[in-house]
């Protein structure tokens, strides 16, 4: 039995190495390398497979064949940990395990031709039928940017989530939960309240800082960070720059948010606007502009020194 696995082992490295050699030849330019130091390379795995079966053969010690097996039958388990590994990662970021974690082209079309067609029955064929060949990330972020164009075709959305499409999975650009904060001015709550249902996590870093971030600009709708906070967004996030949630509210003038997030028990001691003023002396001079703004007054209150 022994023979039969080593043979079929030695077959298969043969087998290898003479591709190998074809594909190299093949897809090698125009070289000024010497032919010697050409087949001096594709010799050394040649005499090593040599080796190998001398050792089995002729091998001084008892333990000699189990050796050889196992040398013989590292190419095949390097191949396959490689391709298990493939697999797991295009798993975690919710893309196709074929072509090596790439998403198939032509099933991506399609999908987003049935989203732009707003086909939700063909969004959910498409996306339960070709499960793990798509990129998750870029489908749902498609289907959102839909609701700039009509904040009433949900249908899409949630048809990709209902074939099992991770909403986590992040993308080269913006994560999904990010894209549906910044739609959430025309297409309201509805489109993070179904993210956040199929376990988007706030704290994503999307590009240079946590996806909830998205929520401090003001033209978001004001119900949104609320819900953000209630499904554990952090607080002490910072943006690769070192700049909190509370620097960015304000730097945003949302004074809403910020009132929020300082209620909610965010450090606002340490922020400092870009010209070094403090968070206290900034609203202070927006209220001197703006002395009947609710919000101002509001958040002005919060940041009076106690006696």
């Amino acid at each position: 039995m022994s023979r039969i696995l080593f043979a079929l082992l030695m077959l298969l490295n043969v087998a290898a190495l003479g591709l190998w050699f074809v594909l190299g030849l093949a897809a090698a330019k125009p070289s000024h390398t010497p032919v010697v130091s050409v087949v001096g390379f594709f010799l050394l795995p040649a005499l090593l497979l040599g080796a190998v079966a001398l050792l089995y053969l002729r091998g001084p010690w008892a333990w000699s064949r189990a050796l050889a097996i196992g040398i013989a039958a590292l190419p095949v388990l390097i191949v396959a940990a490689s391709v298990l590994l493939a697999r797991g990662a295009a798993w975690r970021e919710g893309v196709s395990a074929d072509n090596w974690g790439r998403p198939d082209p032509v099933a991506q079309q399609a999908l987003e031709a049935a989203i732009a067609a707003r086909d939700a029955v063909a969004v959910g064929r498409i996306a339960a039928d070709r499960s793990g060949r798509i990129n998750d990330a870029a489908a749902l972020v498609a289907a959102i940017r839909l609701l700039e164009q009509d904040s009433a075709a949900l249908d899409p959305l949630r048809a990709l989530l209902q074939a099992g499409l991770k909403p986590g999975a992040n993308s080269a650009g913006e994560a999904p939960l990010e894209s549906a904060i910044r739609v959430s001015r025309v297409a309201g709550t509805e489109p993070v309240h179904l993210l956040l249902q199929a376990g988007a996590d706030p704290n994503l870093r999307s590009a240079s800082s946590p996806a909830w971030f998205a929520a401090l600009a003001p033209r978001t709708h004001p119900d949104v960070l609320p819900l953000l906070l209630e499904r554990g967004a952090d607080l002490r996030a910072i943006d690769m720059a070192g700049s909190g949630a509370v620097y960015w509210a304000a730097y945003h003038q949302n004074w809403v948010a910020t009132a929020l997030l300082i209620e909610r028990g965010a450090d606002w001691q340490a922020v400092q606007t870009q010209n070094g003023q403090g968070l206290r002396q900034l609203v202070e001079t927006h209220l001197r502009r703006a002395p009947s703004d609710p919000a101002l007054t509001r958040l002005a209150g919060l940041l009076r020194p106690t006696r």
